[in-house]
């Protein structure tokens, strides 16, 4: 069921969790969304007067970097209040219908809000930074991939379907988090993709690690000591 407890952090103003990685889901204040409105002259709102809006950011983990570093443009998705989007229409628990929304019960100010899936763009990733005000938890992230793959294709994923398919980036997300506490991010992905030296599973690929044993992963990091990669 979707509610408040989707939310893994969130705070009325900028920068929750620094540390973390941009992650699907991720929702940023202040961040230029530029889209055509219904009017007489529709070319006359550039990009340069791209109005600030309040976005998601989509796409799969694999989508957003690549080598350790974000993407140059990431795709992004209009955040409004649910009374907005919907107008005189209901759309409460369970959420049933409105393919096309993402609902964000309790985002701020005891208001409902939802993702609008219509009002896409990308923005580089620069204006995401220091901008971050919500992430979502592991199920959170699992009922925006069962919706948007929905919305984008008719995919009806099951719910665990869809949170086992995840499983294995929150674990590496978690992590990347913890080592950027105390090493340089770009250092994680060369790290991930090495043997583990743990007692467990020795010579193994830590990726494939990320499947069944990140808590041996997490003790083989902190067993490498402060600031050593």
């Amino acid at each position: 069921m979707l509610d408040p407890s989707i939310y893994f952090e969130k705070a009325d103003e900028p920068h929750v969790r620094p540390r973390r990685p941009l992650a699907p889901g991720d929702i940023f204040r202040g961040v230029p969304l530029a889209w055509v409105p219904k009017h007489k002259d529709p070319f006359e709102q550039s990009a340069a007067k791209a109005p600030q809006k309040t976005v998601m950011l989509l796409g799969h983990p694999c989508a957003i970097y690549g080598g350790g570093r974000p993407a140059t443009c990431l795709t992004i998705a209009e955040v409004r209040p649910k009374a907005q989007a919907c107008g005189d229409r209901s759309f409460d628990a369970p959420w049933a219908g409105f393919s096309y929304l993402f609902p964000l019960p309790l985002l701020s100010e005891n208001e409902d809000y939802v993702v609008d899936f219509r009002r896409v763009g990308s923005v580089h990733y620069k204006y995401l930074e220091d901008s971050r005000v919500a992430c979502l938890t592991h199920e959170g992230w699992a009922y925006l991939h069962q919706r948007y793959a929905f919305h984008t294709g008719r995919v009806d994923l099951e719910f665990d379907e869809s949170f086992d398919s995840m499983e294995e980036y929150w674990n590496e997300f978690e992590l990347w988090e913890r080592w950027n506490e105390s090493r340089e991010p770009a250092e994680f992905q060369e790290w991930l993709k090495g043997e583990s030296t743990s007692a467990a599973y020795p010579g193994t690929n830590r990726q494939e690690l990320l499947k069944f044993a990140p808590d041996e992963l997490l003790a083989e990091m902190l067993a490498m000591g402060e600031g050593n990669s």
